[in-house]
C-alpha cells in the first residue's frame, strides 16, 4: 500500500490539491486541521480512499475522531493530529501511545514541522503543513514493514 499523508491545510488548499494530482497512491491519510479541505479535494479522486483524523482546529464532529489505529500491508498505524499526545513539547508520549497500541508506525501533524525518524523501532512521521510550506509524504507499507519520504509541491 502507498499513502499520500497530508496535515494542516488550514484552508489553504492549493498545495493539498497539487500533491493529490501528482501522486498516484492507493490512498490518502490526512491528520487534522482542514477535515472540510480535505474532503472537498477528495471528491476528484472518488477512487482513492480517505482516512483522516480531526485537529483541534478542526471543531467538533461527531463523524471523525481525534485518533486511530489502522492496519495495512501487514503494519499497525497509529494516527493521530498531535495535541492529544502533546507533540510540540516532544514525541516520547506519542511513540509510548503507539508502542502500548502495537503500532509500528506513528503518524501526526499539528507542529507543521516535517518529521522522518525512527524511535525504539517505530517509525515517527509528520508531513508537516501541506497548507503553509506544501509539504506532505509518501507512506509505503509493505510485507509488516514501512518506509516514508518528506517532499513539497511547488504551488502554494
Amino acid at each position: 500500500m502507498k499513502y499520500l499523508v497530508l496535515s494542516d491545510s488550514h484552508g489553504r488548499t492549493a498545495s493539498l490539491e497539487a500533491a493529490l494530482f501528482s501522486e498516484k497512491t492507493d490512498a490518502v491519510i490526512f491528520l487534522g486541521d482542514g477535515l472540510s479541505d480535505i474532503e472537498e479535494a477528495m471528491n476528484w479522486f472518488p477512487g482513492r480512499g480517505l482516512v483522516a483524523v480531526r485537529g483541534n482546529c478542526d471543531g467538533w464532529r461527531p463523524d471523525s475522531q481525534t485518533e486511530l489505529l489502522i492496519e495495512a500491508g501487514g503494519c499497525r498505524l497509529f494516527l493521530c493530529h498531535g495535541h492529544t499526545q502533546d507533540v510540540k513539547e516532544g514525541l516520547w508520549r506519542l511513540c509510548l501511545t503507539a508502542r502500548d497500541r502495537g503500532a509500528g508506525v506513528a503518524l501526526f501533524g499539528h507542529t507543521h514541522e516535517p518529521v522522518c525518524r525512527r524511535r525504539d523501532g517505530i517509525l515517527l512521521l509528520n508531513p508537516g503543513s501541506v497548507g503553509f510550506d506544501g509539504s506532505y509524504a509518501l507512506l509505503t507499507v509493505e510485507n509488516g514493514a514501512a518506509t516514508a519520504v518528506l517532499k513539497k509541491t511547488e504551488t502554494l
